[in-house]
């Protein structure tokens, strides 16, 4: 136990050596003014989330270069609804949503997105996932994240959305509009969002 112990303060020395050395000071700043309850019921990461952003602060910034518009329209505090189109295979388009928010307003704020119920079998991938805000598309866990005051980012069209065929690029598949019934229950208004290029960053042939 004292081995595994050591080795685990050794990985924590390591992780925070290349985040002071690498991430971007006013990233790192941004993620720990986030709200963040040390007994969080997802077990999200803040220190997951600074490694994280290592990459993704990069795609963000130089590789995809975001633009974003009418960021005015996130509200300062309370729960708020994201509600965006889908595509890319990857969620890349999600990443870049949650980055935005975190870094282009004040205070930055965390975003929470739906993830399908499948992944929880990954191994891994799901814990990282968890650890970097996302959580199962449930009712009841929606109505946790709207009740904490957060922003809940759902992508209504689902993994349909996310692996459309190139000759379908930008048309909506059909969805469910749960999502509306929520807002509507828990009185929250819903920010619709496009997003505009991340069809291209897969090729889907059918």
């Amino acid at each position: 136990m004292e081995i595994i112990t050591k080795i685990e303060k050794d990985i924590n020395r390591l992780e925070n050596k290349i985040i002071d050395t690498i991430l971007d000071p006013k990233v790192k700043e941004k993620i720990d003014k986030l709200k963040i309850d040390e007994n969080d019921p997802f077990g999200i990461d803040r220190q997951t989330l600074k490694l994280t952003a290592l990459v993704i602060n990069f795609l963000y910034k130089y590789w995809n270069r975001v633009e974003v518009f009418n960021k005015e329209n996130i509200p300062k505090d309370g729960p708020v609804l994201i509600i965006a189109n889908h595509g890319g295979v990857l969620p890349i388009d999600a990443a870049h949503i949650g980055t935005s928010i975190l870094l282009e307003t004040d205070p930055p704020k965390l975003v929470r997105t739906l993830v399908e119920r499948f992944l929880p079998r990954l191994p891994y991938v799901y814990t990282f996932m968890t650890k970097v805000g996302q959580v199962v598309g449930t009712y009841e866990n929606a109505e946790i994240i709207l009740n904490l005051g957060e922003i809940l980012q759902i992508f209504p069209e689902g993994s349909k959305g996310a692996s459309k065929p190139y000759y379908k690029y930008y048309e909506l598949e059909e969805f469910n509009v749960g999502f509306m019934e929520l807002a509507i229950r828990k009185k929250v208004p819903i920010i619709p969002v496009g997003v505009v290029g991340s069809m291209e960053q897969t090729l889907v042939l059918f």
